[in-house]
């Protein structure tokens, strides 16, 4: 045999030659489809129904929008007498995280749990670690957070909002009420 009769050989014989294959070749695309794929069924499924659900009204949403523009509207309120306030409020109005480690400090605070920097961590996970506890240290420092001592470890200190940014809160709420009543920014 010739070098060309042998590889023709080993092709037809050890391969097998795909031209010959009749009926069930099972490595469609390549090959020809089986029954199932021709139908188009591949496989059973059951079919989740998905119940639709209506959107809301518009006029919800733009109360919606108006509510969160009248309470992140903060930036605009004035700035407290009070040097000590003030300064306060000027670090925490200088960036949007500081406001929101600032203001679930104190919700925690007003619900008598108090948080941990760890607690801060999981509930806000795109913030540093590092960041989270620069705030923690330089409010520390300026005495509008102050720190216990857990029962659990010595290492281990539950965090609090400061009387001075309790009471912040509550001026901060009664001066942007009617705004909120009112919602200012539907007109």
């Amino acid at each position: 045999m010739t070098n060309n009769q042998n590889n023709k050989n080993v092709f037809t014989r050890s391969l097998g030659s795909v031209g010959r294959l009749k009926g069930n070749w099972q490595n469609y695309p390549t090959g020809s489809p089986n029954k199932d794929q021709r139908n188009g069924k591949t496989m059973k499924m059951k079919v989740k129904k998905i119940q639709a659900t209506s959107p809301p009204q518009k006029q919800l949403v733009i109360n919606n929008i108006a509510n969160e523009i009248s309470i992140l509207n903060y930036k605009a309120h004035p700035l407290p007498e009070d040097q000590k306030q003030r300064a306060c409020s000027m670090y925490f109005r200088g960036d949007n995280n500081r406001r929101l480690i600032a203001g679930f400090l104190i919700l925690q605070t007003l619900k008598d749990l108090g948080t941990t920097q760890k607690q801060m961590k999981e509930k806000f996970s795109y913030m540093s670690k590092g960041f989270i506890s620069n705030v923690f240290k330089e409010s520390i420092i300026a005495e509008w957070f102050y720190k216990e001592q857990s029962l659990v470890s010595q290492n281990l200190f539950i965090y609090y909002a400061s009387p001075m940014m309790v009471n912040g809160a509550y001026n901060y709420y009664n001066t942007i009420e009617s705004s909120r009543i009112e919602l200012l920014f539907t007109k």
